[in-house]
């Protein structure tokens, strides 16, 4: 389930919650007060995200995977 941020029109207060999809627009629907918004992403674990950089040495593994299947495919990493 995604987490949601909203914004009280009336006290400008902001909460998160989570919720469907489909309880996100009945709790919209009940609360013409609530808007929400957009907020940034939660940064967590780079893994994961999978924005960890590609070790040097699987460059060096597939440039040999090439030099070695000469009608390969195989195209190194930057």
């Amino acid at each position: 389930m995604p987490t949601y941020t909203f914004l009280n029109t009336e006290t400008d207060e902001t909460e998160t919650k989570f919720m469907t999809i489909s309880e996100r627009e009945e709790y919209l629907k009940e609360n013409p007060h609530i808007k929400q918004t957009l907020s940034s992403p939660v940064l967590g674990d780079s893994v994961r995200l999978g924005v960890t950089k590609t070790p040097d040495g699987f460059n060096e593994l597939l440039k040999n995977a090439k030099n070695k299947n000469l009608h390969s495919t195989i195209q190194t990493r930057n």
